[in-house]
């Protein structure tokens, strides 16, 4: 059995990214879009499942990709935000954790994704929406379908929490 604490699987740094994002559930129970093996679907289950998210984010960082799922959070955040110059402070943020050179969590999105949000002469909700949607594809193309024949996850669900 996998017991998923909050330190088991991911580091601190990475569950603090959006706690509140997570639904919190006592009894977990495996929703019925895992069995569906819609990839879509699935990765909209996971993340509102704190469990499955947990789980997800372990298996992200174990595969050296957990920054698309903190750009996504981030960006989810960032959209939160109504004051001009606090907004315009987060972007000059997100722009240097996610699409610098130098960044230790640069996406790999291709040239396009980091010269149109650099081009945002003044940053509004929206700005990072291309960057985000070329994030979930990966997520659904690539991570789910990996994360769903992953060892703990297998194991996870034959005994959940």
């Amino acid at each position: 059995k996998i017991t998923l604490d909050m330190g088991s699987c991911v580091s601190n740094e990475t569950l603090n990214w959006h706690k509140s994002y997570y639904n919190s559930q006592d009894n977990f129970t495996l929703p019925d879009s895992f069995h569906s093996g819609n990839c879509q679907d699935q990765l909209n289950d996971i993340l509102k499942h704190r469990e499955l998210a947990i789980l997800f984010l372990g298996f992200l960082e174990s595969t050296l990709s957990s920054e698309t799922l903190a750009f996504f959070l981030d960006v989810e955040d960032y959209r939160e935000i109504k004051d001009e110059n606090s907004r315009s402070n987060r972007y000059r943020v997100l722009f240097k954790k996610y699409f610098h050179s130098s960044s230790k969590s640069e996406l790999n999105l291709g040239a396009l994704s980091g010269k149109e949000v650099s081009t945002n002469a003044v940053p509004s909700p929206q700005t990072f929406d291309e960057a985000q949607k070329q994030v979930i594809l990966i997520m659904v193309h690539e991570c789910v379908p990996n994360f769903v024949n992953w060892r703990l996850y297998l194991e996870f669900i034959s005994d959940p929490v």
